[in-house]
């Protein structure tokens, strides 16, 4: 079978619980499926090749490039982020340059 899900709001991004059952099934219904669907909103900036590390010794950042960033923004900051998620002490202020419709931070 074949399941079309149209998403009425522009809103429901994020993980969304979705029960198929048969319309005549009584609950608690023996034959549901449950999943989870992930809504993702396609206005968000997408990392395109994030940076998956950099020498310890190097000066500065790994270029990051960004699909459908802002054009309004003509710097960001960029915040170092260990992987317990606690925050690094330095955060970088870096110019937007750009390269067609792609953001990229040198």
């Amino acid at each position: 079978s074949l399941v079309i899900f149209n998403t009425f709001s522009a809103s429901l991004v994020g993980a969304i619980p979705v029960v198929i059952k048969p319309q005549q099934c009584l609950d608690p219904c023996v034959d549901q499926v449950h999943f989870t669907f992930l809504s993702l909103d396609a206005t968000v900036p997408l990392l395109l090749s994030p940076p998956s590390g950099m020498a310890q010794q190097a000066p500065a950042l790994p270029t990051i490039t960004l699909e459908r960033f802002p054009a309004v923004y003509t710097s960001l900051a960029v915040t170092m982020v260990a992987s317990d998620g606690s925050e690094a002490a330095c955060a970088v202020s870096q110019q937007v340059g750009w390269i067609g419709d792609l953001a990229q931070l040198d």
